[in-house]
């Protein structure tokens, strides 16, 4: 690979020159790309002879244009011209001559055409980088660590000649090659050589491809691949790939490395009507490494327009997709599978559409990962952890592994006890040569499952590094625990299918077309049927589709909308749906295990102005579900809303109403925005208003307020509030005061803990901030930023945390004098300026108030920064860090970087 790499570098930049010869002029291509051109003009008769043409302007006796009679016997000129196409002419003895020897003329008045262009390949090369060399140390009396990086980023394209003189792309690249290098001890280290070699190489968005004239043939390396399938369920999905989503059909391309080879139709094809791509991708943890594949993923697209064999408008195409799919674990080839699709439509009259798709999918499920539970023939289980299977960690920082989980009951020392290390894991050596953690236990069915435990010791029970769990659902907590379920004995794969069928019916609106300069629609509504079968197997697909593709489901479903009055904006949709969906994923589609679900909401849009409003839209949402006869009342879920609308998921329907608007400016309010939204079954209505001030006083820049609320919630027992005010130009002071802002939020309902915003690490249930920018008129572009920011703490922050711990605990903040405190409190200062010979120098100080110190528990809470500029693409820099994040504390830093 960094062979292939190297001489392609090689072949990008060498570029061979060429000598033309023509009758009438030859030219040489010099090294700074121009062209040095020789025209002959054969008349030893003639007495004075001069070149004219475009490159002089067609000036008449120009003396730089003059020809000499040669030892041939021919008038001659060499000059310089740069790449191009010119026309010309002789000037002898005052009249105009066309060259005779050259037969390729233009024009009214026969000019001769001289085509200074190379013969050989040419093309554009783009090369930009970024290098770091930086000495590190974490706290005073640590080593002092070196770090080194360099970034690559090469663009550019090969062209070839037409017939025509012109040119063609015809072959684009682009790469990215990363170096990182790290030495732990500059004191102590290997030698040189590991302060020069790099401990890692590797590249990404990597591609080369062949630039056809009808196909692009593009190979790739660790790059995204951005194509979606045409199909309508959406099989494929891989505009996803590092997408962290929530089903477990999320895209193979999670992490790791992949190599791609891909070929799609180009604008010829794509003008006939056809339209492809193609592609085979393996992902890979090693791109340098063959033995460390991970999966295969590949797949096929096409599509033909059909058009009418009158008119030759297109009215509609057909298709098909297919993806295939393997994974590979720990060297272990797992089942194929593929998924197939064929699809079509056809505007079979004006404004009606007919629509539909039929898919052959794999049923059943493939164990993905290493990591889990295994029966063994004794009865005993094999447990495995292979941190490959998680992005969160990596097997060199892996020191000790255990299990966790719900063995005993509960209060037991075996019972989700984080510390309790009976069941413990060795390390050992897959059989592709990798590190895993194995152990064998004679254990019962756990309580609400288990999980791993990495490094342990290092970090108490509540911090969610330690835990890991099935990472076919994510893997760290707060996802689905490991069941004690035979992860090697999947189900075989198995034929299932899916199908959609569709009607849509428009009425074009010529008018609102014009207006908005894109078609436009007065009314459209769309009617079908879907039909996916249970336990689909579809690692790729899209969210929408894939969201439900363990119980599966038949589906039918409307969407419409009309705009009912010509000339007003007026809106109204009505969208609805009716699923029969399996509430058991292994269940067949002819037993009875079953739900159903219906859900309609009609809604509207006034986007229009009208006398005081400047806008209204609202909606109607009703939706019900019925429980399966197999299931019990008191195990049925009902309903569960992702936003906590509904804090009882046991509702069989619900019913909600939303309705907002925004006035237009009247008196001293610019705009009152609410909105009203109301949970019939609930009986909760959550309101929302918020407002902007015109004060017709030039010193206030602005006031803003906002408020929510639920009424009648339990869990919430008074309104949020925010209110923001910013002043300038202040009378006296405005040239040493820029601004002041004063901000108060109030949430002692904790709404924002519990509701839109979603929100449960805040600690406080009112807040005060204050910031104001002060200047030096003496010094110019000098400004120092002064803040106060006060927390007061939420009840039962501290609660379950004894005295003894409270200065180990990240809360001490919120304890003085081993006292809980009602308001925490800090300022900050921050300020930068250029010094003299261009030294740039940023600061910024965080004081804890409450404490009487610099703070320990805020990030930059002393964080010093100077920067000069060496040359115009080189900087060194120098910063102290009190408080970071990602090193700890007292961490400096000198940095020299390079751009070109």
């Amino acid at each position: 690979m960094e062979k292939r790499i190297v001489l392609f570098l090689v072949l990008a930049l060498v570029l061979a020159m060429s000598v033309p010869a023509m009758a009438a002029y030859e030219f040489t291509e010099l090294p700074n790309g121009d062209f040095e051109v020789t025209f002959t003009y054969d008349n030893p008769g003639a007495e004075e002879v001069y070149l004219i043409g475009q490159m002089n302007g067609w000036t008449e006796n120009d003396p730089a244009m003059k020809m000499e009679m040669n030892d041939d016997g021919l008038w001659e000129i060499t000059i310089t011209l740069a790449k191009g196409v010119y026309e010309y002419k002789f000037f002898v003895d005052g009249e105009y001559k066309t060259d005779f020897d050259n037969p390729e003329t233009t024009g009214p008045y026969n000019n001769s055409v001289a085509r200074v262009l190379p013969d050989h390949p040419t093309g554009e090369l783009e090369l930009k980088g970024e290098m770091i060399n930086e000495f590190t140390q974490e706290d005073f009396g640590n080593p002092v660590a070196f770090n080194s990086s360099l970034k690559l980023e090469l663009n550019g394209v090969f062209k070839e000649k037409l017939d025509d003189g012109t040119f063609k792309d015809m072959v684009d690249y682009s790469a990215v090659i990363n170096a990182e290098g790290n030495v732990a001890d500059v004191e102590n280290y290997d030698g040189e050589l590991e302060l020069l070699t790099p401990d890692k190489i590797y590249l990404e968005n990597t591609a080369v491809t062949y630039l056809g004239d009808y196909v692009d043939v593009s190979l790739q390396a660790n790059k995204d691949d951005k194509t979606n399938s045409y199909d309508y369920l959406g099989i494929l999905d891989a505009t996803t790939s590092n997408d962290d989503r929530e089903n477990d059909t999320s895209n193979p391309n999670e992490f790791g490395d992949s190599r791609r080879i891909r070929v799609s139709a180009n604008d010829s094809l794509l003008e006939k009507g056809y339209d492809f791509n193609i592609a085979l991708t393996e992902y890979t943890g090693d791109i340098t490494d063959d033995t460390s594949n991970t999966k295969y993923l590949g797949y096929l697209n096409f599509k033909k327009e059909l058009k009418d064999n009158v008119t030759g408008e297109v009215k509609g195409h057909v298709g098909t997709s297919v993806v295939t799919y393997q994974p590979v674990v720990a060297g272990e080839y797992k089942d194929f599978t593929k998924t197939a699709a064929v699809f079509g439509e056809y505007e079979v009259i004006n404004n009606l559409t007919l629509r539909g798709e039929y898919a052959y999918i794999p049923l059943g499920e493939i164990s993905e990962s290493l990591s889990g539970c295994f029966l063994q023939d004794d009865g005993s289980w094999l447990f495995i952890f292979d941190p490959r299977d998680y992005e969160a960690v990596e097997a060199k920082d892996v020191e000790t592994v255990w299990l966790a989980g719900g063995w005993g009951a509960s209060g037991d020392e075996t019972y989700w006890n984080s510390q309790y290390k009976g069941y413990m894991l060795e390390k050992t050596t897959a059989e592709d040569g990798s590190t895993i953690w194995t152990g064998t236990f004679n254990v019962e069915e756990p309580e609400y499952g288990w999980k791993f435990i990495v490094n342990g010791e290092k970090w108490d029970y509540n911090d969610d590094k330690i835990w890991f769990g099935d990472p076919a659902t994510g893997g760290e907590r707060g996802n689905d625990n490991f069941q004690l379920v035979d992860y090697g004995a999947n189900d075989p794969i198995k034929d299932g299918y899916a199908a959609m069928a569709e009607v849509n019916y428009r009425i074009f609106d010529p008018k609102r077309s014009f207006e908005t300069g894109s078609e436009f629609y007065k009314f459209d509504i769309t009617a079908g049927a879907e039909i996916l079968e249970n336990g689909a197997y579809l690692r790729v697909a899209n969210d929408d589709f894939a969201e439900d593709h363990k119980p599966g489901h038949n589906k039918l479903y409307v969407n419409s909308y009309l705009y009912p009055i010509s000339n007003i904006d007026l809106r109204l949709d009505l969208n609805g749906s009716y699923v029969t969906a399996y509430e058991d994923p292994d269940t067949d589609l002819n037993e009875s295990n079953e739900h159903q679900v219906m859900w309609v909401q009609p809604a509207f849009d006034y986007p229009q102005p009208v006398t005081g409003v400047e806008y209204i839209k609202g909606h109607v949402e009703y939706g019900s579900i019925e429980r399966p006869e197999q299931v019990p009342e008191d195990a049925w879920t009902g309903w569960e809303w992702q936003d906590n609308r509904y804090k009882d998921n046991d509702l069989p329907e619900y019913t909600n109403l939303f309705v907002e608007t925004q006035t237009q400016p009247f008196g001293p309010i610019n705009y009152v925005k609410t909105n009203v939204n109301y949970e019939k079954d609930l009986e909760i209505t959550e309101v929302f208003a918020e407002t902007e001030l015109n004060v017709p006083v030039k010193q206030i820049e602005y006031i803003r307020a906002n408020v929510d609320y639920k009424v009648n919630d339990e869990s919430v027992d008074s309104p949020r509030a925010w209110v923001e005010g910013r002043i300038h130009q202040i009378p006296g002071v405005k040239d040493y005061v820029n601004y002041i802002l004063v901000n108060y939020e109030t949430d002692e309902g904790h709404i924002i803990d519990h509701g839109w915003y979603g929100d449960d690490d805040n600690d406080w249930k009112n807040r005060l901030y204050a910031e104001t920018e002060l200047a030096v008129p003496a010094l110019e572009d000098f400004a120092v930023t002064v803040s106060l920011e006060s927390q007061n703490i939420e009840d039962g922050v501290l609660d379950g945390i004894t005295a003894d711990s409270l200065e180990e605990d990240l809360d001490a903040r919120y304890v003085e004098n081993g006292k809980k405190i009602e308001w925490y409190t800090f300022a900050t200062v921050s300020t930068g300026y250029d010094f003299p010979f261009s030294i740039r120098g940023d600061v910024t100080l965080k004081f804890d108030l409450v404490h009487q110190e610099i703070s320990e528990y805020e990030d930059d809470a002393l964080l010093v920064e100077l920067s000069r500029p060496l040359t115009k693409y080189t900087t060194l820099k120098a910063s102290y860090n009190k408080q970071d994040s990602d090193h700890g504390e007292n961490y400096s830093s000198l940095m020299f970087e390079t751009l070109f």
